[in-house]
């Protein structure tokens, strides 16, 4: 495979922390297993964006779709869940993109591989995806495209010698002999980026694989300094999952009472437990302090009211309390901390009001326009004397008239006049002004975005 190794210089202002070495290369390991996928439907493997690869693989493989692998791609990823990160993650534990064999043995069940495979189906895809690539001379299509992938990863390394200053990974989670980092642009991916990692003989590579969504006029791929903190949130993976894997006991049973009062806004996102919202958790408060120190404090300010916006409310405070740890001693002295962090957002949560059904549905496209009126009800007597509905202009339903509660103050009423073929949108509550919908305890409800279309 080929490699551009980039040795960052460390800058004066982020102390004593050595610069780690980076690997940059378009790895045929990623771009095989993507195209199988791909071939397969995974919907987060058919999102690429670089116009001109996308229409040369589904020309060269396209009429491969038939092929066992790609069959058997399909039938992992409904009954086994191989999707996303599970995917990435076999593919940079094997040797090469010719041989595919895995790098560490899989019995027993290597702890940095993704459990979601087991060893038969792993050693079932990895025969039918040699024979795929053998068929589809996969090789032959990666050597044409090499003056593609040396440009990608010139444009990538461009920006880690400006802006990177990953030296801040050593210098807040510990250092640790013979961790290697490998970035790995994807092109086939789209927005779609993981942070896998392999332990080979007590030695470590990390991974970051940034799916490639920015090109220019010429259809080439681009990368700005935005995408830092996810090339950093990708990274910064491979330090926390190990972290809350070690110490699932302590930190998950807490976050499994803060998960049912976000599950529809994570399972969204496609986390899908407690656990995935610590590593989550985590990973983003670890992103706003590298920001801070890499970028400053208004690009960590910005990270924090985007993982609110994301519905990560938590994570800004939870970066509050991990500044400053200890310098190079990483996550572990800090457990207890950790756990009684999320113990007091359970219970923050408990006290936040929610929307628990809504007429028009939220997000409804099929709304009869005769409906007379909004109904908003929530998950337990809120302040009668106010509201905030958030809108204004053509957008914003035409009202009839005040709202008005129910007795028991769970549900409010407004009377409206909708026209045919129109989509309204509004919000309940937003930003500090208005912050109307509140409690009979008076916690305010969190800004709820609120649309839906008349036939």
């Amino acid at each position: 495979m080929r490699t551009a190794l980039i040795v960052l210089a460390a800058g004066l202002a982020l102390g004593a922390a050595k610069a780690p070495e980076i690997d940059v290369r378009v790895d045929p390991r990623v771009e095989l297993l993507s195209v199988i996928f791909r071939l397969a439907g995974s919907p987060e493997y058919s999102k690429g964006r670089v116009p001109g690869y996308t229409a040369a693989v589904d020309a060269h493989f396209g009429p491969h779709r038939e092929h066992a692998v790609v069959a058997l791609a399909r039938d992992l990823r409904a009954k086994r869940g191989i999707s996303y990160d599970a995917v990435a993650g076999m593919a940079v534990h094997l040797d090469d993109a010719a041989s595919l064999t895995p790098v560490v043995p899989l019995d027993p069940w290597p702890a940095s591989l993704d459990r979601r495979w087991t060893k038969e189906d792993a050693e079932r895809f990895l025969a039918a995806a040699r024979d795929f690539a053998k068929k589809t001379e996969f090789a032959e299509f990666v050597a044409e495209r090499d003056a593609l992938y040396r440009e990608t990863e010139s444009r990538l390394c461009a920006l880690l010698e400006k802006d990177a200053g990953f030296e801040w990974f050593d210098g807040f989670f510990g250092g640790k002999p013979g961790r290697k980092f490998t970035l790995i642009p994807a092109l086939l991916n789209g927005g779609m980026c993981y942070g896998p990692r392999v332990e080979k003989d007590g030695k470590e590579e990390i991974f970051s694989v940034l799916g490639v969504w920015k090109i220019d006029a010429a259809g080439k791929p681009v990368f700005d300094r935005d995408m830092l903190a996810i090339i950093a949130h990708e990274f910064c993976h491979s330090f926390v999952n190990p972290f809350v894997e070690k110490y699932r006991g302590a930190l998950v049973p807490p976050a499994e009472r803060l998960w049912p009062t976000v599950a529809e806004a994570m399972k969204r996102q496609a986390y899908g437990d407690a656990e995935i919202l610590v590593k989550e958790s985590l990973v983003r408060a670890a992103v706003i302090l590298y920001l801070e120190r890499t970028q400053g404090e208004e690009a960590a300010k910005k990270e924090a009211r985007q993982q609110t916006r994301l519905s990560f409310t938590w994570v800004p405070r939870l970066a509050a309390l991990l500044a400053g740890p200890a310098e190079g001693k990483g996550l572990d002295g800090r457990v207890p901390e950790i756990a009684a962090f999320f113990e007091a957002e359970a219970k923050r949560a408990d006290a936040v009001p929610r929307v628990v059904a809504m007429t028009p549905p939220n997000g409804a496209t099929d709304v009869d326009p005769s409906l007379a009126e909004i109904r908003i009800t929530f998950d337990r007597p809120m302040d009668r004397s106010r509201w905030s509905f958030v809108g204004g202009g053509p957008t914003f339903p035409t009202t009839r008239g005040p709202a008005a509660w129910s007795v028991d103050g769970k549900t409010i009423t407004l009377p409206v006049k909708l026209v045919p073929g129109h989509r309204y949108e509004f919000r309940l509550n937003r930003g500090r002004r208005f912050r109307g919908f509140r409690s009979a305890e008076g916690v305010p409800l969190p800004s709820v975005p609120v649309t839906f279309t008349t036939k």
